[in-house]
Order: structure tokens, then C-alpha cells, then sequence
């Protein structure tokens, strides 16, 4: 008798702009194995793109609708197997912080798990039939944080990135912080372009005191490569990033470090980024309960 076939599992991201969608999958997808266990293959999907989800300033008491798209896009992803393909095994949306929101992190997560229970309590389900979805959710559907946003990883400390863009890799010496995620230029003649652009968003019909332009790192990147753009020049670098070599201690790059976490699970594998500090917004303690999560890591 022939052996059954392995079953393959499938990862789907969704994310929130035209960089990720083209290069996330495979900067990430090298540095994990191409079967679960060692058993089922993996097959990753083309990224989901939901537009403008955290690229707006979050208020308490709002939802706005590109949190609600984006809790649209994960449900239905976790939830309908009706659909023509396979359902997925895995769904993580990964979103940027932008600078919008660097300040007010907690208050953007807050708003995923608002919208996550806006979206399913509007189904309208039978009490089983909500409580199947939200345990689907808790094992299968996550979200993660990019901080503040995809370019920050190519100052870590792998070169190929910042080489790729025709960029000095000493600028890193620039920032304030050697984690990129904590992203903050010093570098005296930005300051001065920061210094306008930060006064002029204060002096708008609505002020932004909040923006801090040196810790914006695709405006640097653009100031240091004024041709840059993301497509034709991020997502090469962003798709052969070496993650490993980017955190600059085991306390650096906690948001990054809990996809990784979140995937490694997945793939019953060590973190590819070693041991190390994580974001208990995005990647709870293992003493968790996980009856009281609303998704896999949230």
C-alpha cells in the first residue's frame, strides 16, 4: 500500500504595504524549514495587502476602517474554508507601528483586538459556531508588529541591505540606539532637515507634536539615496536581509523577535534569532492562559 501523501501547510500573511507584499515571504521564509516537524511541507501564499490599516493615528475611541479591513482580511482568512482553495494553516497580518503610533503602541494593539471582536461579533453566529471561530483564531490567526516600520531592519547589523541601496553601512554609527528598532538619526546635517519637517507637522490646522522625523527611517533612506524607492530598491535589500544578523544584543528587536517566535512555533523550531527579549504586546508569556488570548499571540 502507498504511503499517504504529507499534507502541505500553508502560512498566509497579510500585510500593509507594496514592499511586504512582494519581499516579506521570502525574507522571511529562508530562514525556516520547508516542512513542519520535519513532516508536512510548507507552502507559503502570496501576501494579502490591506491598505492604510496603521498608518493613521489610533484614538481611543475610534475604529477606524482600515483596522476594520485588516480584522476583515484575518478573519476571513481563519475562518472561511468555503472558499476555493485551502484554508490556511497559519495566518499572521504584520503591520508598521510609522511614527504615528511610536508613542502609542499599546493603544494600536488595543485597537487590532477591537477590531478582531468588532468583525466577529458582527458575523452574528450561534454561540458554537462563535466560540469554533474564536478558538480557530486563538490557534491560527496572529498579528505582528514591524517597529516603526521595514526599513529600520536594514540598519541592524547585516551590510547586504544598506550595500544593495549604494549605502555606506557606517551610517548605523548615526543612530542614537544601535537596535534598530528603536530607530533615532543623530547624524548633524538630517537634524537639520528633521528640525523643519518636525516644525512645520506641529504648525498643521492639526499639529502632530507627537512626529519625530529622525526616527523615520525610510525618510533617511531617502535622504542618503534620494533616488530610493521601495519597490525597486526596498524590496531587493528587505528580501535579502539576514535577520539573524540584525539584532545588536539578545534586548534588540523585541516586535521582530516575536513574529520570529510566533513562527518558530509554527515550525516547531528555535527562534532563528536566537534567545532573547520579546514584545508582551505581541508575544504573551508562556504562562499565559491561552483560553484568554483573542488570537495566537494577542
Amino acid at each position: 500500500m502507498a504511503l499517504a501523501k504529507p499534507t502541505p501547510r500553508i502560512v498566509q500573511l497579510i500585510v500593509t504595504g507594496d514592499m511586504e507584499r512582494a519581499s516579506l515571504v521570502p525574507s522571511l521564509r529562508k530562514h525556516f524549514p520547508e516542512t513542519v516537524a520535519g513532516l508536512d511541507p510548507v507552502e507559503w501564499r502570496r501576501p494579502q495587502k490591506v491598505h492604510e490599516a496603521t498608518s493613521s493615528r489610533c484614538r481611543p475611541d475610534h475604529l477606524s476602517r482600515g483596522f476594520v479591513a485588516l480584522a476583515n482580511a484575518l478573519v476571513a482568512e481563519v475562518a472561511d474554508a468555503s472558499r476555493a482553495d485551502e484554508p490556511a494553516d497559519l495566518v499572521l497580518a504584520v503591520g508598521d507601528v510609522e511614527l504615528h503610533n511610536l508613542d502609542q503602541i499599546p493603544l494600536l494593539v488595543d485597537r487590532v483586538r477591537a477590531a478582531v471582536n468588532h468583525v466577529v461579533e458582527a458575523r452574528q453566529l450561534s454561540q458554537d459556531a462563535e466560540a469554533r471561530l474564536r478558538e480557530a483564531l486563538r490557534t491560527r490567526g496572529g498579528f505582528h508588529l514591524l517597529c516603526p516600520m521595514s526599513e529600520a531592519y536594514f540598519f541592524g547589523g547585516d551590510d547586504e541591505p544598506l550595500r544593495t541601496l549604494q549605502v555606506d553601512p557606517a551610517v548605523r554609527g548615526h543612530l542614537r540606539d544601535p537596535d534598530a528598532e528603536r530607530f533615532d538619526v543623530i547624524e548633524e546635517t538630517w537634524a537639520k532637515a528633521c528640525a523643519a519637517e518636525d516644525t512645520r507637522r506641529q504648525s498643521l490646522t492639526r499639529p502632530e507634536p507627537w512626529w519625530r522625523e529622525a526616527c523615520h527611517p525610510k525618510h533617511y533612506l531617502q535622504h542618503l539615496a534620494p533616488t530610493y524607492d521601495e519597490m525597486l530598491h526596498g524590496a531587493p535589500a528587505f528580501e535579502r536581509l539576514s535577520w539573524p544578523r540584525v539584532p545588536s544584543s539578545d534586548l534588540a528587536l523585541a516586535f521582530a523577535r516575536s513574529l520570529f517566535e510566533d513562527l518558530a512555533a509554527f515550525f516547531a523550531v528555535p527562534n532563528p534569532l536566537g534567545a532573547g527579549a520579546t514584545s508582551p504586546l505581541t508575544c504573551p508569556p508562556k504562562a499565559t492562559r491561552r483560553s484568554t488570548l483573542l488570537l495566537r499571540n494577542l
